[in-house]
């Protein structure tokens, strides 16, 4: 199974480097909530975070370990 496939299964739009690294994960208007964003850890190059109009909440959107999130209700 390759990085970021478990991402896929839930509806995400993913984004690699050449190295083939996910550095990006979209999941706008996506029904993700807190749980599953379990599926995040262990992508030590990812970037950017779309979670715009998703069930995730503010609180679990602080935790994240990335350089950039847009998280909108």
């Amino acid at each position: 199974m390759r990085e970021g496939d478990g991402l896929k299964k839930l509806g995400a739009y993913i984004r690699r480097n050449e190295q083939g690294e996910v550095v990006e994960v979209v999941f706008n208007f996506n029904d993700i909530t807190d749980a599953g964003l379990v599926h995040l850890k262990g992508l030590t190059n990812l970037q950017t975070l779309n979670l715009r109009s998703t069930q995730v909440t503010d609180a679990s959107v602080a935790e994240l370990p990335i350089d950039f999130c847009w998280h909108t209700v």
